[in-house]
């Protein structure tokens, strides 16, 4: 029986990095091949492709572009087992919520990074690598899921929850899948089947709509509405307080954006807990948007998704942001 074959596709990140030196903690991504951060396995091969070089800040729409095309390209090949995906884990999760949003993944889809530089001492990369390697071949995995650490984690829920440590990410609303180790796949739960029947188009790189996300602080400036101003701007994610309010000021500018075609939503700053549709704020009145349990990032992608696949009615996007 022939080996499963997974491909690993690294766009750099923290996990393909070196520190400048030994007293040093700054490094930029790149250094480091990835391929030789992968064990041998003897029940699996493994081939590696650079896709990208670059930080977490640095992840952008034409790597997006080339990322999902790639994975396109070997789903219609059937050229892979499973694919895993080393990535930065600061951005770790926008680029695992978009892949849920605009792929029908034929097999399943890993994205993984590290919390250390390779020569770092208590580097986790190469156990983290051949872990995603493990969850990729295991016969349970679809969709697309996430490694922190040796838990299994629901792409669409993934999200960054502390700056230190190896395991980095927490999930938000459902828990771990599973656990993994080098040698071993634990899954507790099923992977959630993908969110829309249809998936969303990926916009061309340079041509996604604009839409800033504001964060709502006690006391902040008004030098917010020259962001709002901007004629280009398609629509707006608030990172709101508590569960995605604002205030007035900055609440009646909104309403009027909204009034002229603007999408607004509403979301909330903390990391946990649902902005629901109507709780506090009026929505139906001001035909503002609630996110539910998307974080403000989160919102923003699927909002310019649903833009730039002309979805353009407050309804018509609500409907989308209460699958979450």
């Amino acid at each position: 029986m022939p080996k499963q074959h997974i491909i690993v596709l690294s766009t750099g990140g923290t996990i393909t990095s070196n520190t400048d030196s030994e007293q040093s903690s700054t490094y930029q991504s790149g250094g480091v091949d990835v391929a030789d951060l992968i064990a041998v396995n003897a029940t699996v091969s493994v081939s590696c492709e650079t896709l990208a070089s670059v930080s977490s800040q640095d992840v952008d729409d034409h790597i997006w572009d080339v990322l999902l095309t790639r994975i396109r390209e070997i789903s219609m090949n059937n050229a892979a087992d499973g694919i895993v995906v080393s990535h930065g884990t600061d951005t770790l999760e926008e680029s695992a919520f978009l892949l849920e949003l605009t792929l029908q993944p034929t097999c399943p889809i890993v994205l993984v990074g590290a919390m250390r530089t390779a020569n770092t001492l208590g580097s986790d990369g190469e156990r983290a690598l051949a872990n995603a390697i493990q969850v990729a071949a295991h016969p349970q995995s679809q969709g697309i899921i996430a490694i922190s650490g040796d838990r299994i984690l629901q792409g669409r829920t993934v999200y960054k929850s502390r700056t230190d440590g190896i395991d980095g990410f927490a999930s938000y609303p459902v828990g771990e899948l599973g656990r993994v180790t080098p040698k071993r796949v634990d899954y507790f739960t099923q992977v959630m089947p993908p969110v829309f029947t249809e998936q969303l188009t990926l916009p061309s790189a340079g041509l996604w709509p604009s839409v800033p996300i504001i964060y709502v602080s006690a006391n902040m400036e008004k030098s917010t509405l020259l962001v709002l101003r901007d004629e280009n701007i398609k629509g707006v994610v608030i990172a709101g307080v508590g569960h995605g309010n604002a205030p007035r000021w900055l609440m009646d500018e909104l309403q009027a954006l909204a009034a002229q075609g603007k999408s607004i939503v509403r979301s909330t700053r903390l990391n946990t807990g649902h902005a629901y549709r109507n709780l506090e704020v009026d929505d139906d009145e001001l035909n503002f948007i609630a996110c539910r349990s998307l974080n403000p990032h989160k919102s923003r992608i699927l909002l310019q998704l649903l833009l730039a696949n002309d979805v353009d009615s407050p309804q018509a996007q609500q409907q989308y942001f209460d699958y979450f």
